[in-house]
């Protein structure tokens, strides 16, 4: 069976003091992706020091975010994961996610 992609999808907005730990405990997914509603701290900058695909999108509400966030996720991809940027994935979490995707 071949090895099934997980796309993670974090909507942000000034979140520079919580990013960069989200984004480190994602470091088994295939893809992330920031989508960020134009945040005025450093969050694009800390976000785009790792390997992200990094989007701004003006924030209406949650839901129409959510929506616009997952059409960037490639058609390809098996499992996406959405995360808040205040959310970091624990070893357990990733561990079992590793398991699954198998």
């Amino acid at each position: 069976m071949d090895k099934q992609s997980l796309t993670a999808v974090i909507l942000t907005y000034n979140e520079e003091n919580i990013i960069k730990h989200c984004l480190e405990a994602l470091n088994f997914v295939d893809e992330i992706i920031v989508f960020d509603s134009f945040s005025t701290d450093k969050t694009s900058e800390i976000a785009k020091q790792h390997k992200v695909k990094f989007v701004q999108h003006k924030f209406v509400n949650y839901a129409a975010q959510r929506n616009a966030a997952l059409k960037e996720v490639s058609k390809e991809c098996h499992w996406i994961l959405m995360v808040d940027a205040d959310e970091i994935v624990t070893l357990e979490l990733k561990e079992e996610i590793k398991i699954l995707k198998q």
